[in-house]
């Protein structure tokens, strides 16, 4: 469990400098209008600037003094984030309990500073396997932040080892969409553990909710590889969705090994794009991932090979009879589909385009597609202004290119 630190002696310094005495009161977890008698502060100061030095042995020194001169609550209180301090820098747990209780019992510790400490009590009782503990503590933190998302994920991990699968799960969830809302990301290996129990629940939306919340936090290669590999495997995804998975994969710089090229190739023949099979594959030989003399490339290539020159040859064709007065939905979106495929994405956006204002589109796929032309054109915002109005099942895939079209440059 991730150890937790306040910054003790930088959120005292205010309060026991004369100079910055009348200095406006820091955020949290500094609480404001600290008052110390001069005698307190006569007192407290040598022990300050000891803590401030990272000076432990002679903090700990310092300390029966600072007691005895730290008469009123303010002072107590001051004191006792010192000898937090102290307590964490010399890595003494049991210290550092003792201290966090002493900030707690002064009753001088604002709400946020209150939410940090109860979260380091509990994280010190979860590292001793005092889960009872911990989760009183932690759902103390949560009484008073609801939507706290490091106490909502500490919490989940307790659940978690308290074979409570379903409780942890619902707590990571929340965890997640508070960090979303804060502008912040939890721990990677949270993200990871949560993904993991919604995939063995068989919870789909769960599981896609928590990767997509995961990648965005954490883009890389890696990552979008293994987001990828929980959309295609579980759950329902039809085979257009799963060729536009493949497509973010190759986009994202997710494929990785001989295996990952090979897979994808075949599978965007299977789905009808064998001009993409055949750029898939000429990237992994051009990236030194895939052989040339692979077996099954060699054995891709010699089949999509006539089909993407008889295709080739009917793009014009295709484009033309969308165009026309009497073309089809179908027409556009089969016509626009064939364009995406071979690299021409503007033409592809056209008929995409075209699709959509014919009776029988299915707009979530044909939008889906549009946006994905649109950003493999580099046109950000028309991309993501596309895909962010998907609806009904290719929401989740739309969902994830929109999560890459924030972290790409164009």
């Amino acid at each position: 469990m991730k150890k937790f630190g306040i910054g003790v002696a930088a959120a005292t310094m205010a309060v026991l400098s004369p100079a910055t005495a009348t200095a406006q009161p820091r955020p949290q977890p500094a609480p404001a209008a600290i008052t110390l008698t001069p005698a307190e502060r006569t007192a407290l100061a040598p022990l300050h600037q000891a803590v401030e030095a990272g000076n432990w042995t002679l903090a700990s020194s310092l300390v029966p003094a600072a007691r005895t001169g730290a008469r009123g609550t303010d002072a107590r209180y001051v004191l006792a984030r010192l000898e937090l301090a102290i307590a964490t820098g010399m890595g003494n747990r049991a210290a550092q309990s003792l201290a966090i209780d002493g900030v707690m019992n002064t009753r001088r510790a604002p709400v946020d500073e209150q939410v940090v400490l109860l979260r380091q009590q509990a994280g010190l009782a979860y590292d001793t396997g005092n889960l009872n503990d911990a989760e009183g503590l932690l759902n103390r933190a949560i009484g008073l932040a609801p939507n706290d998302s490091e106490a909502l994920s500490m919490l989940a991990q307790v659940e978690r080892n308290r074979n409570r699968p379903v409780e942890a799960l619902g707590l990571f969830q929340r965890a997640s969409r508070a960090a979303l809302a804060e502008g912040r990301a939890l721990p990677e290996s949270r993200y990871k553990l949560a993904i993991a129990m919604a995939e063995q629940g068989g919870q789909r939306g769960v599981a896609l909710e928590l990767a997509r919340n995961f990648i965005a936090a954490y883009p890389t290669a890696v990552n979008w590889r293994d987001v990828l590999i929980v959309f295609r495997t579980l759950g329902t995804a039809d085979a257009a969705q799963v060729a536009d998975a493949w497509r973010l994969a190759r986009a994202t710089g997710a494929l990785a090994g001989e295996r990952d090229y090979i897979a994808a190739a075949q599978a965007m023949d299977s789905a009808g794009f064998p001009a993409e099979a055949k750029a898939i594959i000429d990237d992994g030989v051009a990236r030194r991932t895939l052989s040339a003399t692979n077996p099954a490339a060699r054995t891709l290539l010699t089949a999509v090979g006539p089909r993407i020159t008889r295709e080739r040859g009917t793009l014009a064709a295709q484009l033309a009879t969308a165009r026309g007065a009497s073309g089809t939905a179908e027409q556009a979106r089969t016509a626009g589909d064939a364009h995406l495929s071979h690299g021409r994405f503007a033409e592809a956006a056209e008929l995409y385009r075209l699709a959509l204002t014919r009776p029988g589109s299915d707009a979530g796929l044909v939008n889906t597609r549009l946006g994905i032309a649109l950003a493999m054109a580099g046109q950000r915002a028309e991309a993501d202004a596309a895909i962010r109005i998907v609806v009904g099942p290719y929401a989740e895939i739309a969902a994830l290119w929109a999560v890459w079209l924030v972290n790409r440059e164009v």
